[in-house]
């Protein structure tokens, strides 16, 4: 569940997530990943390929396609800037170095991406409608 960017940003591989599960292979052998992986300091998860997508739909395709947002507006540098606005920017080196095909693949090929983008795009409407109701008059 991470790239480059998550391995730099984190300085390295420790407590970095990721996600196995023991579809095509022995017991035994998925034990020994396991214990490998760990002592490599990876934070493991075992779940199955469609928690797997659900999950990643939820974090990862959602976080790019909001980085990639950001990107075209593109979000713009301010004087005032706050920490949560600075928050919100470092979503987009995640996206900038990634070629435009992991981006299209991480929407096109996770079966859960569409619902989880059109969630979002659902609230972020709702929201601005009741923005939009509630000005003063």
């Amino acid at each position: 569940m991470w790239g480059p960017e998550s391995y730099s940003a984190n300085n390295g591989l420790k407590d970095l997530k990721i996600v196995l599960h023991p579809l095509r292979i022995p017991k035994t052998l998925f034990k020994e990943i396991k214990s490998k992986l760990k002592k490599a300091g990876f934070k493991l998860i075992v779940q199955t390929p469609k928690e797997h997508d659900r999950d990643a739909a939820n974090s990862q395709a959602l976080a790019q396609f909001v980085g990639k947002i950001l990107q075209k507006m593109p979000a713009k540098e301010v004087k005032i800037s706050t920490l949560g606005f600075e928050r919100l920017k470092s979503l987009m080196p995640f996206v900038v170095k990634n070629t435009e095909e992991l981006f299209y693949s991480l929407q096109n090929y996770n079966p859960y991406a569409q619902q989880a983008r059109e969630r979002f795009l659902k609230t972020a409407d709702k929201l601005h409608f009741d923005i939009e109701q509630k000005k003063l008059k």
